[in-house]
Parts: structure tokens; sequence; C-alpha cells
């Protein structure tokens, strides 16, 4: 009985899948409605915000674009709306507060003015970006950290009672 419900949701999911797929390529096929966006290849800036970008392309009109944006693995996503910029491209910004971690997970949603859905990635299937800190620190900061971990070392290492003939 246990079984059966299990690959009963697991069947149910595979349908909601399908579905969605079929509905994104629908939307694409008939040139109803369609979203054409290239994911990050590259590494991004952690900590810096993010611009999303797509061509939204919808007969109707686009009456809402979104990207549902949150931490790599975790939490729930949020939704940021997407401005108009010129023609049919759209942009959302993803604040630095949400790319401190190792990467985002995001997926881009639209609906047009007649109610038809399309969506590039989704909740199950989020679209990733990899985040790096590209902070580098001057060469100052660098022999001051060295001199402070060689001061440690000669501290911890020192027989009480003795004096430091480096630092008489």
């Amino acid at each position: 009985m246990v079984r059966q419900r299990k690959i009963g949701r697991c069947m149910a999911f595979m349908g909601l899948s399908a579905l969605l797929f079929a509905t994104v390529v629908q939307g694409q096929q008939n040139g109803a409605l369609s979203i054409t966006h290239q994911g990050f290849s590259r590494p991004q800036a952690r900590g810096k915000p993010l611009a999303i970008e797509a061509t939204i392309t919808a007969a109707a009109g686009v009456r809402k674009a979104q990207v549902f944006c949150r931490s790599a693995g975790g939490g729930d996503f949020m939704a940021l709306p997407m401005s108009h910029i010129e023609g049919e491209r759209y942009r959302a910004v993803v604040p630095d507060w949400l790319l401190a971690g190792s990467g985002l997970e995001y997926y881009i949603e639209v609906t047009d003015s007649d109610g038809q859905a399309a969506s590039q990635g989704f909740r199950g299937f989020p679209l990733q970006v990899l985040l790096v800190s590209t902070r580098r620190s001057s060469q100052e900061e660098r022999l001051k950290a060295l001199q402070e971990a060689l001061d440690l070392i000669r501290e911890q290492n020192q027989p009480s009672g003795t004096t430091d003939r480096y630092n008489r």
C-alpha cells in the first residue's frame, strides 16, 4: 500500500513535469509566448548585484514577467519582477545580500495577456549560477597577515623565560 502511494506520487510528479515542459515547448512552437535566456556559463561575483536578462516574445503582450531566486540549496524562492528594457528585452536585478553564498538558483516565469504561461527552468529544476569571491587583497594586507602569522608562530615556539632573538 505504501509503495503504491510512492509510485502514484512519482507518476503525478512526472505528469506535472511533462505538462510544464509541454507548456513551455508549446508556447515556443506556435510563437505565442517564448522566453530566450542565456544562462551563466561562468562564475559571477559573490556579494554584488546580478542582472538576469531575457528576451520574451508574447503575441498577446506580457502581463507579468518574474525571476524566482534563492541561495543555492535552500529556502523559498523569492519573486523579483522583471522590468521592460526595450523591445522584447526584460531584466531583473538580484540584490547583493541574496548573493552571499556559493551559488544562486533561479527560474524565469512569464504570463501573457491571454493567461498563457511559460518558464525557463522551474522550481524543481532551477537554473544555477556559481558565485565566487572577487576581492583581492593588496600586497600590504598580505604582508601584514604574514607578519602576524610569523609573530604568532614565534610566540608559540619560544620557551618561557627566554627572549626572542629576532625582536629584541
